[in-house]
């Protein structure tokens, strides 16, 4: 190459000193004698020295000529040059600008740099380049038209090659991407250094469809693929392929033929002519499979306080009911509906709308685009929301979301909205619902002799702990005096103790009811009708995961109506207005687990090794975007721990919320405007001028069983359900594995309880009532004792209690105190022998919503408790 090189430059200089003999003969000088001319001469300054020198495609060359006989009348030069077809280039400048024209005019020149060198294999990381070598020939040119000696530099030039990423639809190594038959993909590209502009100044692609006859695209994704099918069109300069500017990103396709196979590639190239060679499945090669539009629509995600359903297709079928989803709404009430869709890859969305009742194909405009719901509204992409109501009477209505993308493809989601007058709230409302959301064991009691005990020969172990079903409602639902059925085995003539509800007026409800529609078991028309709730999750109700209708473990309705996708009548009833107490150690597990964040965003291993859940709010997730509290969700808008919590099992304590003044209790600590700290009064915190509660009522600390032998005041005997000999030791521990649900961070709820929009007093909003201890919690800090039993009682929502662990597993009498607690001081219901308290802000309407209206009588629900294991 060198020898080559060097007899070529020979030859290019006799030849051009042949070509340039006759510019000029010759002057005279003084003594009237024809002198020769002399031929000036011209020196490059500023350029490669070596032919083996490597630089960069936008560099400046600079050079400078002198003629001693005359003057240097201008240059020439060529870049390039052959012995059959160079083009000179004329200019009277002493400078090549590679990077653009000078204001004075100076020439400007960008080397090529095309061939693709790859990166060291050693060195992967570094960048592919393109090169290209050059030559560059310059002359001086005196005034009589003689030409200089050339002087000739030879080099490489290079350049980094752009890279180019295809955005949408995704490309992928091992997937084939799904579109439509009118699809659009886009892309974006970087030069890193680009002249004036860092990215390509142009773009190539080519679209192969499976069965072309130039390149098998099924060979371009295997391993050695990608860089088969650049070689095979770089050898022609990518002939055939589109191009278009460095500005335009995106190309539209319409047309393409379902069920087919493509492959799209797309290339840039800057201004030395690189372009990127390294090609690849995961930027600039995509590969997608056409299907059907009527598939392929956009799905759309509807949500409010109290529903979530996400289409799991798009479509368009306004008359087919298999699609509709029934949604019961509170009457009385203005409701909010949000919503969005996902397109398909590769289309964007383009516009939505949504009417009330009406013929979905009747196109006439609305007469008033806020109040005339019963046509279209306008389309827009804003279009992401609407309000309505209220509905004052129970007549069916029909929600219509339509949404459509860029590839005129319509989804339309069809909603039946059954409005629910509730009467909780008017005379003939009720006062409480107890609903047993537990999935405890079975009774193990098979068959029963003809006195009502047990069979020895048919009677089976407990494989799990108290209480089982039938203990739990003995617990809590007792008549008491009665004898016991199946439990003379133990206790011969045992007869059974007042549940701890006994003297209150209540009904009861069970949710194991086997409904594929776990919701159906609990609809909003039964739970409107109570003023007060108690909803009960345990530890197999909040993990168990099987199906609603699983016979052996079904999932809590809890958990199920919790689950995006499916309606939500506890959120409904709350936000109606209903008093809810959700207790049993797994409420919050069993509404948060599916929104656990998993994965590289899983919050649970930041507290590693504990085994349990942990859901975080602003400010305390592993990822920003990944919180796992936050609006729409029921522990952040009903019992309003919105900061950081812990679902575990350990051996644990819980105690009554001591001092405002004491760690413990978080959620009386705020600060004023003007940055000093204040500690109320626990329960000081209302609205209305009335009453707080006498916080000393609740329990001390919630104590473990005791053996009467040693403690015959407080102790208790095992239960005539359980073998005394086995359970003994169960029964009266030193140590219990509880479930608790507590608060690791500050939870501060602040609210103006001032319902004047001028003045404002702001008051927390949310007491610790309960603090958890043990040594297996999550250190908090010195003297740390997390809530995990809190009031809500503020105007931004309803009252919401939350209890994080179960009551049932505690001293009987230290149960019964906080559930009086609750019942008789918080809620002002009287058991029969105490007087129900006065000051209740009874009917109270949170802040912004209308009262519902006055519901006519209706007929009182009462699902026997299960008392089989006593009266």
């Amino acid at each position: 190459m060198t020898y080559r090189w060097r007899a070529y430059a020979c030859g290019l200089a006799a030849a051009v000193l042949i070509a340039l003999a006759s510019y000029g003969c010759g002057k005279k000088g003084s003594s009237g004698i024809l002198v020769p001319n002399r031929r000036p001469t011209v020196s490059v300054t500023a350029a490669p020295i070596s032919r083996a020198d490597t630089t960069k495609f936008n560099f400046v060359i600079d050079w400078s000529g002198y003629d001693e006989d005359g003057r240097v009348d201008h240059f020439i030069y060529a870049i390039d040059p052959t012995l059959t077809d160079t083009l000179w280039n004329s200019t009277t400048k002493n400078e090549l600008n590679s990077i653009q024209k000078t204001a004075d005019g100076t020439d400007s020149c960008l080397f090529l740099a095309t061939q693709p060198r790859f990166p060291n294999p050693n060195r992967p990381l570094d960048p592919v380049r393109g090169v290209d070598f050059h030559t560059f020939v310059i002359k001086a040119v005196d005034d009589r038209g003689l030409a200089s000696e050339p002087s000739i530099r030879q080099f490489f030039a290079y350049t980094v090659a752009p890279t180019v990423t295809i955005l949408s639809p995704r490309p992928s190594a091992t997937s084939t991407a799904a579109v439509t038959p009118a699809t659009r993909i886009t892309w974006s590209g970087v030069d890193p250094d680009g002249v004036g502009r860092q990215k390509p100044v142009k773009y190539r692609y080519k679209l192969l469809p499976k069965s072309n006859a130039e390149f098998d695209i099924t060979f371009a994704i295997t391993q050695a693929g990608p860089d088969s099918l650049r070689r095979f069109y770089a050898a022609t300069n990518f002939a055939g392929w589109d191009s278009v500017g460095g500005d335009t990103t995106t190309v539209q396709y319409t047309g393409l033929t379902p069920n087919q196979t493509y492959l799209f590639i797309v290339i840039g190239i800057d201004e030395a002519g690189a372009y990127n060679a390294d090609f690849s499945t995961s930027s600039n090669m995509l590969t997608f499979q056409v299907g059907y539009a009527g598939t392929l629509g956009p799905k759309i995600t509807l949500f409010n306080e109290f529903y979530f359903y996400s289409m799991p297709t798009g479509g368009f079928a306004p008359n087919n009911p298999a699609g509709w989803q029934t949604l019961e709404v509170p009457s009385g009430t203005r409701l909010t509906f949000n919503w969005f869709a996902t397109a398909p890859q590769g289309a964007d969305m383009e516009w939505y709308r949504w009417r009330v009742g009406g013929n979905v194909e009747d196109e006439d405009p609305r007469t008033n685009e806020t109040t005339d719901w019963s046509h279209w509204s306008q389309k827009s992409l804003s279009t992401t929301s609407c309000t309505i109501g209220p509905f004052n009477t129970p007549e069916e209505r029909t929600l219509y979301i339509e949404a459509q993308d860029n590839n005129t493809m319509l989804s339309i989601l069809v909603v039946k909205l059954k409005p629910i007058i509730p009467s909780m709230n008017t005379p003939t409302g009720h006062e409480l619902l107890i609903v047993d959301d537990t999935r405890l064991e079975v009774d193990q009691f098979t068959r029963l002799l003809p006195n009502g005990q047990g069979d020895p020969a048919f009677r089976k172990s407990y494989g799990q702990g108290y209480p089982a079903r039938s203990e739990l409602d003995t617990l809590l639902y007792a008549r008491g005096g009665y004898p016991w059925r199946a439990a003379a085995l133990n206790t011969p003539g045992a007869t059974s103790v007042p549940g701890v509800f006994a003297g209150y007026t209540y009904d009861t409800l069970g949710t194991r009811l086997g409904f594929f529609n776990a919701a159906v078991g609990v609809p909003f028309s039964l739970l409107s009708q109570y003023r007060h709730i108690i909803w009960m999750v345990d530890h197999n109700g909040g993990y168990y995961i099987a199906s609603a209708t699983n016979s052996l473990q079904p999932m809590s309705t809890l958990h199920y109506m919790c689950t995006p996708g499916h309606n939500n009548t506890f959120s409904t009833y709350t936000y109606t207005g209903g008093k809810m107490w959700l207790l049993g150690g797994a409420g919050s597990a069993a509404s948060m687990r599916e929104f656990n964040a998993i994965g590289a965003d899983n919050n649970d291993r930041d507290y590693a090794p504990i085994n349990g859940l942990v859901f975080a709010g602003a400010g305390y997730a592993h990822h920003t975007g990944k919180e796992e509290l936050q609006p729409g969700r029921l522990m952040y808008d009903g019992a309003k721990w919105q900061s950081l919590t812990i679902s575990q099992v350990l051996s644990g304590r819980v105690i009554r919320s001591t001092t405002v003044s004491d760690t413990a209790d978080m959620n009386h600590r705020w600060q004023h405007k003007d940055g000093t700290t204040a500690d109320g009064q626990p329960g000081y915190q209302f609205a209305n001028h009335i009453s707080p509660p006498d916080y000393s009522l609740l329990p001390a600390r919630m104590n473990l069983h005791t053996n009467p032998a040693t403690d015959p005041v407080n102790g208790e005997p095992v239960p005539p359900t359980r073998n005394q000999s086995t359970f003994a030791s169960s029964w009266w521990t030193t140590s219990l594995s509880v479930d608790l649900e507590y608060l690791l961070k500050d939870n501060i709820i602040i609210e103006d309880m001032n319902p004047d929009p001028v003045s404002e007093d702001l008051r927390v909003a949310l007491d610790t009532l309960m603090t958890a201890q043990g040594s297996g919690l999550v250190a908090g800090g010195i003297g740390y004792h997390p809530a995990t039993m809190t009031w809500y009682h503020g105007v931004a929502s309803q009252e919401f209690i939350f209890t994080g662990f179960p009551i049932w597993v505690w001293r009987r009498a230290d149960c019964q105190t906080l559930v009086d607690f609750v019942m008789q001081q918080v809620w002002h219901l009287s058991n029969g022998h105490a007087p129900a308290l006065a000051g209740s802000r009874q009917y109270a309407i949170p802040a912004g919503r209308q009262a519902p209206a006055v519901a006519p009588a209706t007929a009182r629900f009462h699902m026997p408790g299960w008392r089989s294991g006593g009266k």
